[in-house]
């Protein structure tokens, strides 16, 4: 079966957001386990890059319409990892840079600084992958909106580096700090996008992205769309989740990918629906 073929697996949206919900209510029985050689008692809590909402929220420049939509794109593997390593960039860095392009063109005159949070196991970077996602987090990229993203080479190493610092030991231990004493709204404003791209090491059998998918159907506020990246066959497929169903944003996206030289299959689009069964 290709991946054409799938149908967006509404039903397990709906399943796995009970597991989500499940596996929080564990994981608070197990709250010993989860700092377990975690010295998050001496670490100090640290100010939130985006403490609050003056960041690009997509749902400004957009009709919004609250008809929660799914995207579908298929890109050339090689492509884009040659497009990485000419400008010393990763998939991350590559989904993170180009959604930032796409908001720049779609709202040139807004000057807010373009936040994207990257989905990350923050456990399993301590080597503890005992339990799946037993403490899953995210590191924040905060991207210019003017003509500095032009420099392609020059935007890339910059969001690297800001990956590279934020999944140091000491900056994931101010986070389970913060989160310990200061726990964060459920509904609370945090990024413009967030990128989610599986490392099936960590994840293992268990990939379906819990968090972001109840992110994108349930607490929108959060962000106002999510790109989860798989790789299947050579191949990069991208799902566009957004909590409103104008397209106008994924054309800038497209012409974004055209500028750059990659090559893009546009596969499909359908509502996120919470519960449904659709024959294979």
């Amino acid at each position: 079966m290709s991946f054409t073929s799938l149908p967006m697996p509404a039903l397990s949206l709906m399943c796995e957001q009970f597991t989500y919900a499940t596996r929080k209510a564990v994981g608070k029985r197990r709250n010993t386990s989860l700092s377990a050689g975690i010295g998050i008692d001496s670490a100090e809590a640290r100010k939130s890059a985006c403490a609050d909402s003056d960041f690009f929220r997509l749902d400004e420049e957009t009709e919004y319409d609250n008809r929660k939509t799914a995207f579908y794109l298929k890109l050339s593997e090689s492509q884009v990892m040659e497009y990485c390593k000419k400008h010393n960039g990763s998939p991350n860095v590559f989904a993170s840079v180009m959604l930032a392009r796409a908001a720049r063109r779609l709202a040139h005159d807004d000057k807010n600084a373009i936040i994207v949070l990257v989905a990350v196991d923050c456990k399993a970077i301590f080597k503890i992958r005992n339990n799946y996602r037993a403490y899953a987090g995210n590191l924040t990229l905060s991207l210019p909106s003017d003509e500095k993203l032009n420099n392609t080479t020059e935007v890339f190493t910059m969001a690297r580096n800001q990956l590279k610092q934020h999944a140091g030991t000491e900056y994931i231990n101010r986070e389970l700090k913060k989160m310990k004493t200061t726990p964060m709204p459920p509904d609370a404003p945090m990024a413009s996008f967030t990128v989610s791209y599986p490392d099936t090491r960590s994840f293992k059998e268990l990939s379906n992205h819990i968090e972001e998918l109840y992110v994108t159907t349930s607490l929108s506020k959060i962000t106002d769309m999510l790109c989860k990246i798989t790789c299947i066959n050579n191949c990069f497929f991208l799902a566009f989740l957004q909590s409103f169903s104008s397209r106008c944003f994924l054309d800038c996206f497209l012409e974004e990918l055209k500028s750059a030289n990659i090559d893009c299959e546009f596969l499909r689009e359908e509502p996120i629906r919470l519960c449904e069964i659709k024959p294979l």
